[in-house]
């Protein structure tokens, strides 16, 4: 792509994403309350511990024993923790907000698990001791229907997994605008659209950063649940003019032979993830239960750049709830250093299938298990060839408690 295309293309998003602001400024006012109008992830009611003083607190630790069994290597038992803790609150009339999170394993973008034990080499040695700033952010509310956060926040985008991890805090600035709220007499009612824009990483001085811009347009058509996006990024094979650091491909964990769309409108430092998924819930016998699927591909290559996952959910199961899904991502059809951390260890081509249920113990305490079933068609990159290749079973334990 040339260079003076590309500016055209940045500088049209930038006259949209305007355009959708003003003309969310000028419309009327809706039924839903500041903050939770705009965002599902910075909302009022993300904690539920009120001070009294103009904010609410609250936080989660769970302990996990994570047991994973490749085909080709010997089985591996760990210990593993987290902690979160965190506040938000509004001010200004409830036309500003505010919020922050602690929690263990902070700079990790997909997984906030620590290693109890320590040291463990893939995610750094001293990741059992990282504690620190998970989230912060402020915003602005104009309107009930309109808000703009800046900051490292709550991941805006409804998505499974396989494209986005649960534990992804992305870093930036986020405009969520209610297009249209409706009522129960409404056959489509909660529309909601997120842009943002996000750093992925930061090299320093002289040096072209690598960057995201994530769009999605989401809603509700009866009682079915809809939503289609656009996730683009950009400057991945970045070099600071510095150290000559690269951050592409392999520095980003991207697979470094991913073959270009012959469309010629991408280049090698580009992907461009389309996505859609739609979740339809039912009941059974008055229980409720849905049914999802997802479909998403990579438009800038040519060759490994699609996926899927299908997932069913039981919301009253056994005095618990519980899951199941089957997932087959090909190599580079998502952003892999985003993507999931647990179903495929954070590996750019994931497949296999996932089931899960929990139920309470005793007071707010958990119990959590967890059985995948995954398989890999080459090496996870970056080890000797022909490990970590074929399959793998894992099982988890998880004890889970909100405060």
């Amino acid at each position: 792509m040339s260079a003076k295309r590309t500016e055209a293309w940045r500088a049209g998003l930038l006259a949209a994403v305007l355009v959708c602001f003003l003309a969310a400024l000028s419309g009327a006012e809706t039924r839903t309350t500041p903050v939770a109008a705009a965002s599902d992830g910075t909302r009022a009611g993300e904690y539920d511990n009120d001070t009294g003083l103009g904010f609410k607190w609250g936080g989660d630790a769970r302990t996990r024993i994570d047991i994973s069994a490749p085909s080709d290597m010997d089985a591996r038992v760990r210990l593993l923790g987290r902690l979160r803790i965190g506040a938000n609150g509004t001010f200004a009339d409830n036309k500003a907000f505010w919020g922050f999170r602690l929690e263990t394993n902070a700079n990790n973008a997909v997984t906030h698990d620590s290693t109890l034990a320590g040291g463990d080499l893939n995610n750094g040695a001293t990741r059992g001791d990282n504690f620190g700033i998970g989230r912060v952010y402020l915003g602005i509310q104009p309107s009930p229907k309109v808000a703009v956060t800046i900051g490292r926040m709550a991941n805006p985008f409804w998505t499974s997994e396989a494209v986005f991890d649960e534990d992804l805090d992305p870093p930036g600035v986020a405009f969520n605008w209610r297009v249209f709220e409706g009522g129960d007499a409404d056959t489509i009612k909660n529309v909601n659209m997120a842009l943002m824009w996000a750093p992925v990483r930061e090299l320093g001085a002289l040096s072209n950063d690598p960057y995201a811009i994530l769009s999605q347009l989401r809603g509700q058509i009866g009682p079915v649940r809809a939503g289609v996006g656009l996730y683009y990024f950009d400057n991945l094979n970045a070099v600071s003019a510095l150290g000559g650091v690269t951050t592409g491909a392999t520095g980003m964990f991207q697979a470094a032979t991913q073959v270009i769309s012959t469309t010629g409108f991408f280049t090698e430092d580009q992907i461009a993830v389309v996505h859609g998924k739609v979740v339809v819930p039912f009941k059974i016998s008055g229980r409720p239960f849905s049914i999802g699927g997802e479909l998403f591909g990579n438009v800038s290559v040519s060759k490994e750049n699609l996926g899927w996952e299908v997932r069913g959910d039981a919301e009253d199961l056994w005095s618990g709830r519980g899951h199941l899904l089957f997932r087959q991502v090909q190599q580079d059809a998502t952003f892999a250093p985003w993507a999931c951390s647990e179903l495929g260890r954070g590996t750019g081509y994931r497949s296999g299938f996932e089931a899960h249920f929990q139920r309470p113990i005793v007071g707010p305490l958990n119990i959590g298990l967890t059985y995948f079933r995954m398989d890999r068609d080459r090496p996870l990159i970056g080890t000797v060839p022909g490990l970590s290749t074929g399959k793998e079973d894992a099982f988890q334990v998880d004890f889970f408690a909100p405060f």
